[in-house]
């Protein structure tokens, strides 16, 4: 089999990545930073762009995961391939998965990451980009990139882009 392209292998390559941007924190003012500048630069955006999305799309693309996802938050949900939407599971989430927020003050979709595993029937464990560690004022506008535990019930759609 050719490296990467069964599923295991990118679920892996994913895993990886993830891991490895873990504490990865903007520096230099809001929406900077060397590594964040690479995020942007993957969507050809410039540093001082909120950059949730551009993670998610860098951390696929290191993967050879094509994906028409941008620096806008709603381009993250592929709803071609549907695993969690409004409450209901559709397939079993698995690492690399990508989750969306819902914005009830935006009015849309406004923040995403990565799905990493279930902790239980409610909550999971992500990886996301632009986050805030926890108790923080804003949890959309973070500083870095944090793994976090969050509800199913607050997750507006959990999608895949690997297959």
């Amino acid at each position: 089999s050719s490296f990467g392209l069964e599923s295991a292998g990118i679920e892996e390559c994913l895993s990886t990545k993830m891991d490895r941007q873990l504490g990865v924190k903007e520096a230099g003012g809001n929406n900077r930073g060397w590594k964040v500048a690479q995020y942007l630069e993957s969507v050809n955006l410039s540093e001082g762009n909120s950059w949730c999305a551009a993670y998610v799309h860098w951390v696929l693309e290191q993967c050879g995961v094509k994906t028409n996802i941008t620096a806008y938050s709603p381009s993250a949900f592929n709803k071609k391939n549907i695993v969690y939407f409004q409450g209901r599971f559709k397939k079993q989430p698995k690492t690399g998965d990508v989750f969306v927020i819902y914005s009830i003050k935006k009015k849309r979709i406004a923040h995403t990451g990565f799905f990493r595993e279930r902790v239980n029937d409610k909550f999971y464990l992500t990886n996301e980009g632009n986050a805030a560690a926890d108790g923080a004022l804003n949890p959309y506008d973070g500083d870095g990139v944090y793994e976090k535990i969050r509800s199913f019930n607050a997750t507006y759609a959990i999608s895949r882009w690997t297959d």
